[in-house]
């Protein structure tokens, strides 16, 4: 009667979590560590499911444990493919690594809870299952990494992002990966590295930092020009309103700067960034976006920013 009570628990489990696949999740503004907190439901949910087919089964129940992970592992496989482009149909991502996700739900599912898997030697077993927690803590070092930065943006700001901690290029998004580097710094010892391309529009946005910006005046930041020509580029802000408004070019703050080369230090006044919507007043509480980008360059360029802060 035990057995069934947890069966029965670990299935209404398994129906909120396969339910959570498609009805809710995160958009691209969400924060990042509820983003990657929530792409841990995936091993969630494959842990459970492994269980229930390993006692329930007989099919697998009965196979020894070699057959047992062969089977969990083609069904984790073939059905988590099926969720990905299920998902697309409810305006949700696919992603490869929710499929690895998946695969490592099941690799705990199996090791930790095989009774086939207690007849191998208690060495193989062991080593089995610490490799397999090992798997989980590398997973889990994302979430876990992401909470960390967000607690350390709180406690940095006003500054926005200055680089001087390992996590701060994640609240970055661009093309290709952002590099902290110490090749150049306009403020202690760290900036970080964006690589501009040819498309038309090519740049690099601030996308995770606290975004109630009322009490401040200015924004400040400094960007690093590597040509012996000067470069244009466009700084653009702004809020949540503007995306619920779908987008619409007036609707937001866009400034040209143009950089000489080396260091240039620029001070944008949030005055101007409040008042250049056209139909309305940007909201300095609910701020959101933050990019800087260079429109059809003859050739890449790679650009340097530094000590990103609020005055």
């Amino acid at each position: 009667m035990k057995n069934r009570k947890i069966l029965i628990i670990l299935y209404l489990l398994l129906l909120i979590a396969g339910s959570l696949f498609f009805l809710a999740g995160f958009d691209y503004y969400s924060p990042r560590s509820y983003k990657r907190i929530w792409d841990q439901g995936h091993v969630f949910f494959y842990t459970i499911l492994s269980i229930i087919l390993l006692h329930s089964w007989n099919f697998i129940r009965n196979k020894n444990c070699t057959a047992q992970l062969f089977w969990l592992s083609l069904i984790t496989i073939l059905s988590g493919s099926l969720v990905e482009l299920i998902q697309i149909k409810f305006a949700r991502l696919t992603e490869m690594g929710d499929l690895w996700r998946d695969f490592l739900g099941c690799l705990l599912g199996w090791s930790f809870f095989s009774d086939k898997c207690k007849k191998i030697s208690a060495k193989c077993l062991l080593a089995i299952r610490l490799a397999v927690a090992l798997l989980l803590i590398i997973e889990l070092v994302s979430p876990f990494s992401a909470i960390l930065d967000e607690i350390i943006a709180k406690r940095q700001f006003p500054v926005l992002s200055r680089f001087e901690t390992r996590f701060e290029t994640e609240r970055w998004e661009s093309e290709r990966p952002p590099v902290r580097t110490s090749e150049q710094a306009y403020e202690g010892k760290y900036a970080c590295k964006f690589t501009l391309s040819t498309e038309q529009y090519s740049g690099f946005t601030l996308k995770y930092f606290p975004g109630n910006w009322e009490e401040y005046d200015k924004l400040h930041f400094a960007l690093f020009n590597p040509l012996s020509s000067p470069l244009a580029v466009t700084c653009r802000i702004h809020d949540w309103q503007h995306i619920q408004n779908k987008e619409p070019y007036p609707d937001r703050f866009n400034q040209r700067l143009l950089l000489q080369p080396g260091w240039n230090s620029f001070q944008i006044s949030l005055q101007e960034v409040k008042n250049a919507p056209q139909n309305r007043s940007m909201d300095l509480k609910k701020i959101i976006n933050l990019c800087i980008f260079a429109t059809r360059l003859s050739q890449p360029v790679d650009i340097y920013i530094d000590d990103v802060r609020l005055k």
